[in-house]
């Protein structure tokens, strides 16, 4: 049987790992309206550069 809550066929997925995809995915979207400006993406973010350059190389997302 399927756990409670769940959809026949519906895969739960672990939240750290849609929670890392969420943030890779904000990441990339933001370097990509800032046109890589990472100064600019930081500030739209609401992180810090140090931040930012951290998360990147969580992700590993090339500077």
């Amino acid at each position: 049987l399927p756990p409670p809550n769940t959809l026949p066929g519906e895969r739960v997925v672990p939240l750290a790992d849609s929670l890392a995809r969420a943030e890779r995915t904000a990441l990339l979207a933001a370097l990509r309206a800032c046109g890589g400006n990472r100064r600019l993406a930081a500030s739209r973010l609401g992180i810090s550069r140090a931040g930012l350059y951290a998360k990147l190389q969580q992700h590993g997302i090339a500077r």
